[in-house]
């Protein structure tokens, strides 16, 4: 059980960054709360350097796209990597921050899922080619709508007809399923599986 009480943590007093300027993050661990304008936390994190997580963060566009965002956090000395995991849970579940939601399993440790994560790029694929919406929905035959809740979405879509959808996206944007979707392993546990 985490030596801190979430109800005890007011993320809108902690010292804080703003988004943009996230390189000047402490490199100690810390628990974080990526929070809007209203003062709603949106995210919850934690790592052993945040300064180094936060370089290429699956969460930083979704973020930047919410505008005035910065990121509070409050420092953690001493904690082992399962103790600030924990308290990272422990923190989701109070808080309940939007941006978490694809993280949780009913009865599973959230800290197992943490290791690694697929996150979807289409936003990222159709700004590198200049794609607009509007034009991706005219060729897809789709409303705009739908795809902009596709470049919203961080998990991949559950289209009606993957594989059709996604074949057509690649030769619309010319790209592959590669380009469309990013695999990484948290680098906590990079750096753990290396010490080992």
């Amino acid at each position: 059980m985490p030596v801190i009480s979430p109800s005890s943590i007011a993320p809108s007093t902690l010292p804080f960054v703003l988004l943009e300027h996230r390189s000047q993050l402490p490199e100690t661990p810390c628990v974080y709360f990526a929070i809007n304008s209203q003062d709603e936390v949106q995210y919850i994190g934690q790592s052993t350097n945040p300064r180094r997580r936060w370089k290429a963060h699956s969460k930083s566009i979704e973020l930047a796209l919410m505008g005035d965002i910065r990121i509070a956090y409050a420092k953690c000395m001493g904690f082992s990597r399962d103790l600030l995991c924990e308290l990272e849970k422990e923190l989701i579940a109070w808080f309940d921050p939007p941006l978490n939601t694809a993280w949780r399993v009913p009865g599973g440790s959230n800290c197992d899922l943490y290791r690694s994560s697929i996150h979807w790029r289409l936003g990222d694929v159709m700004a590198d080619r200049k794609m607009t919406a509007t034009k991706l929905a005219r060729l897809l035959q789709v409303k705009r709508a739908t795809v902009s809740e596709w470049v919203k979405s961080a998990v991949i879509p559950n289209f009606s007809d993957m594989s059709d959808t996604l074949h057509k996206l690649c030769y619309y944007l010319r790209c592959t399923p590669q380009d469309l979707i990013d695999y990484y392993v948290r680098d906590e546990y990079l750096d753990n599986d290396e010490e080992a």
